[in-house]
């Protein structure tokens, strides 16, 4: 029961992050990474909830007073219940979620995160061409009912939007990097 305890914290903290309002597609594939890394360390460690049990237990089998009866299994079969629960776990949620991995327009909306422009501005230049094509393509009808202009998006809208994102990008990671420096000193 520890051990499904340290599961279920991790699913928990998986779908909390996936209900942030502020829940982005990159902050959304990093917290399935990141649970799927904490579910498969299960397999290899006990998890706090597990550890405390078994380190709340005495070499008498007791825990908090009370006598326990010993496992009919062996260490070798619990584990091997543990690794395939953690299995099934991954293949879930990696079955459920890869619409954010393989969708195109979801692929291309990553294009509109700072942390994926380029460096340099000439690598800027033709960046996100592609991506901002795919979903204008995609939500078409609805942007033309709304008078927007898909050539005027490609070629003006996209160029100063991914300008502004660049400088800014810029500047907050020198603010970063100032604080970082203000932090350690």
């Amino acid at each position: 029961m520890h051990f499904i305890q340290d599961v279920l914290e991790i699913l928990s903290d998986l779908s909390l992050q996936f209900q942030r309002d502020t829940c982005s597609i990159p902050d959304a594939l990093d917290a399935l990474e990141t649970a799927c890394l904490r579910l498969v360390a299960l397999k290899l460690r006990p998890g706090k909830n597990l550890q405390g049990f078994i380190d709340a237990t005495s070499d008498q089998l007791t825990f908090q007073g009370i006598q326990l009866t010993p496992s009919t299994s062996s260490d070798e079969q619990l584990n091997a219940k543990k690794t395939g629960l953690v299995d099934i776990l991954i293949d879930h949620i990696s079955s459920r979620m890869n619409d954010l991995d393989t969708s195109p327009v979801l692929k291309a909306m990553q294009v509109f995160y700072m942390v994926n422009l380029p460096d340099t501005e000439v690598d800027l230049a033709t960046y996100g061409e592609d991506q901002v094509k795919t979903m204008c393509e995609h939500f078409k009808v609805d942007l033309e009912r709304m008078g927007c202009q898909l050539e005027h998006i490609t070629s003006t809208e996209w160029p100063a939007l991914k300008a502004h994102m660049f400088r800014n990008k810029t500047r907050s990671t020198d603010v970063m990097f100032k604080n970082c420096l203000l932090i350690k000193t």
